[in-house]
């Protein structure tokens, strides 16, 4: 009878203990989707704050940002109408607000009026997703081919600049931590469609990418520094200390003045001696002028 007993609540400990294990990564996984969709919800944080602190967009590619704007705009749309898990299509839309702030900067960095209007794109999915609800399983294609396609553009500029200093590395961290808890999520949940955990994936090999630029091209430095360089504050003149270069320059140049023989005591005295042998002569012809007057008056007297 305690065998039994014992036999039953062992069997019943391990028919529970895969449910709890099960329960736990479904947990774990909810909460990775969750943590992705903050990762790209603050992604490109770093990187508007690095274009407007150098009121410049120089080595951020502008059409790559276009790209992922169009590919955002169906991944937003697409994922609700389908009724993907909704930390997918908060992905989707924050993506949307994201690009949408790019294309400002882009319109008052550049002076091109023309991102202006891209800021319409997104009511093209909109309308064609409930106008012509069949083609949205083709159009789910177009997120993950801009976001791949988009990275080609920023490659290139980052290539032709021969430097990562446009792209902000902090926003590459968010975008690597967001793609591993995103294939995370999707090696536990069943995605509706292949091409969002392939998402998740180009966000992975992106960062990957870029890391890999800065590293070529700027040295580990620029990599290992990346999260304290973007809000390093300006040095303060008031309270910075003096420059080592000018002050060894200083001293050099005071060093080298008592070897000329000529110092400023010695100027002040050259000086004084000068004037008083000007005076002393002046005296003397005023002397010599007064003794002739004196002479010519006697002779005429």
């Amino acid at each position: 009878m305690l065998l039994f007993i014992h036999g039953t609540i062992v069997h019943a400990a391990a028919t529970e203990k895969p449910e709890l294990e099960a329960s736990i990564l479904t947990s774990l996984a909810s909460i990775s989707g969750y943590l992705a969709t903050f990762c790209f919800t603050v992604q490109y944080l770093p990187q508007a704050y690095l274009n407007h602190k150098r009121k410049s967009v120089k080595g951020f590619s502008t059409t790559g940002i276009l790209l992922k704007l169009v590919g955002a705009s169906y991944l937003g749309v697409n994922s609700f109408l389908m009724g993907e898990a909704l930390s997918v299509g908060l992905y989707g839309t924050l993506n949307i607000l994201q690009h949408s702030v790019f294309m400002i900067q882009f319109t008052m960095f550049t002076g091109r009026k023309l991102f202006l209007f891209c800021l319409l794109i997104p009511l093209v999915p909109l309308v064609t997703g409930y106008m012509y609800p069949n083609t949205i399983p083709y159009t789910n294609l177009i997120k993950p081919v801009s976001q791949i396609v988009s990275h080609i553009p920023q490659i290139i500029v980052t290539w032709e600049a021969r430097s990562t200093e446009g792209v902000s590395l902090i926003s590459q961290h968010l975008n690597l931590l967001g793609g591993i808890c995103g294939v995370f999520m999707y090696s536990v949940f069943t995605p509706k469609s292949f091409f969002t955990r392939l998402v998740y994936w180009n966000s992975l090999l992106q960062a990957l990418s870029i890391y890999f630029l800065a590293v070529y091209f700027d040295g580990w430095g620029r990599l290992r520094n990346s999260f304290v360089t973007l809000f390093e504050k300006s040095p303060d003149p008031t309270t910075s200390p003096p420059n080592i270069e000018e002050q060894q320059e200083m001293e050099k140049a005071m060093n080298q003045t008592p070897s000329t023989g000529v110092t400023t005591s010695n100027i002040i005295t050259a000086t004084s001696g000068s004037t008083s042998s000007t005076l002393r002569n002046t005296s003397h012809q005023q002397g010599a002028l007064d003794i002739e007057i004196t002479s010519i008056t006697n002779n005429i007297e």
